[in-house]
């Protein structure tokens, strides 16, 4: 009980996620040496954490559409000359590309 009271910070370790839920308002998460933090008990980190994911996840794979379409009209076009330019210039912009993990 005296842990819901507590005002100050706490590091708390728990695989308990009905303790967690109970004594938590906010989610700090290291991730690819980012700490991330999320407002909220563990339940609601954990569901924005896997709606989080999930657009990370779609937004790899439409990057992944566009770079195989890229490189299809590269490989096609690379050698016919009145093309060069169009194929070259779609070999810089997948050079730039941030790539998304």
């Amino acid at each position: 009980a005296w842990l819901k009271k507590f005002e100050g910070t706490m590091l708390v370790i728990s695989h308990d996620r009905e303790f967690l839920d109970a004594v938590t308002d906010v989610t700090l998460h290291i991730d690819a040496a980012k700490l991330v933090r999320y407002g909220g008990n563990y339940s609601k980190f954990e569901d924005m954490r896997a709606e989080q994911m999930e657009l990370q996840q779609n937004a790899y794979a439409k990057q992944q559409e566009k770079i195989a379409h890229l490189q299809k009209f590269i490989s096609r076009f690379k050698a016919k000359a009145s093309k060069a330019k169009q194929a070259q210039s779609r070999v810089k912009a997948l050079d730039r590309m941030e790539k998304i993990a």
